[in-house]
């Protein structure tokens, strides 16, 4: 009797030595890890330039690029996230930001180039308000090479930016009148390489006249003559 219970003594204990192994464990972790290219800085040198894994806002772990632009960003729980750079002033990432996913193993390759990074102001002015003066909420768009990148909207005062947006030619901003307001351009092209570009304006004008000598099938020439060509605006 004494013997069996100092065997089962034994069992409990040795159980209880194998939980407290396990719970003692350190927790899996996943890392991240690539090369980060210094082409805003005029020494090209990416050491000290701070990665960082984000889940939405709330930052989970970071590190510094190391030399030769190699990064790892160690300790991180499992899960899906987004890699960027902390770009420093004057530079931004391209791309801005990579997700990752951490779930089942770590992730590599993980690369980045820092650039220069330059910001378009301008103003739109008129329709449906009164000509000169700011038109708020117009939508904007900016496209590169002719594929949209960003959209924004006018203040209160009509004015406008898109911020930070890597140092190239071959932007164009797009503006997007309104119901009853048309403007022309509709386009203006924008070249990024050198500095900030200011002064991008449009100006809306009423979009509510026919200009042409037609109303529906009827030719207005055929009728009014010379007044065909004029200006018939809806109320």
């Amino acid at each position: 009797m004494r013997r069996r219970f100092f065997a089962i003594f034994a069992l409990v204990g040795a159980f209880g030595l194998f939980l407290s192994s396990v719970a003692s464990a350190d927790p899996v972790t996943r890392s991240v890890s690539g090369t980060l290219v210094n082409s805003c800085s005029d020494s090209g040198d990416p050491v000290g330039i701070w990665m960082v894994v984000w889940d939405g806002s709330t930052q989970i772990s970071s590190a510094t690029v190391g030399a030769g632009g190699a990064y790892t960003i160690a300790n991180v729980p499992p899960g899906n996230y987004t890699v960027s750079p902390y770009a420093p002033a004057g530079c931004g990432s391209v791309p801005n930001g990579t997700p990752v996913d951490l779930t089942t193993s770590d992730a590599t390759g993980i690369d980045f180039e820092m650039v220069k990074v330059f910001s378009i102001f301008g103003t739109v002015t008129g329709c449906p308000g009164v000509d000169g003066v700011g038109a708020s909420d117009v939508t904007l768009n900016l496209l590169d090479a002719g594929t949209q990148i960003a959209t924004t909207t006018t203040d209160g005062s009509g004015d406008y930016f898109f911020q930070y947006k890597p140092a190239k030619d071959g932007y164009s901003v797009e503006v997007i009148p309104g119901s009853g307001c048309g403007a022309d351009p509709t386009s203006i092209p924008v070249n990024l390489s050198t500095a900030d570009v200011t002064g991008v304006d449009f100006a809306l004008t009423a979009d509510g006249c026919d200009t042409g000598s037609s109303l529906g099938s009827v030719d207005l020439s055929t009728i009014f003559g010379s007044l065909g060509s004029s200006e018939f605006c809806s109320s």
